[in-house]
């Protein structure tokens, strides 16, 4: 694996940890994603956005229901 590559990997990684971080610090009610992407397209593309959220609903840490981001409950 290249430096490159390896870099790339962290600031994927350091991407989803944030949203993931910015779903859970909404708290219980949670935020809209509309809200949460407004808030992040000065730095990442709507279909990068979008990317993070399947890839944190398919790892099972958040809910999105009517567009409603939250972290799972276990």
């Amino acid at each position: 694996m290249t430096e490159e590559m390896t870099a790339q990997r962290a600031a994927a990684l350091m991407a989803v940890s944030a949203v993931r971080d910015a779903i859970y610090e909404a708290g219980g009610e949670g935020i809209p994603s509309g809200h949460l992407y407004t808030a992040l397209m000065g730095i990442m593309s709507l279909e990068t956005y979008e990317g993070i959220l399947r890839i944190l609903k398919h790892a099972g840490t958040i809910t999105d229901v009517g567009f409603l981001l939250k972290r799972k409950e276990v």
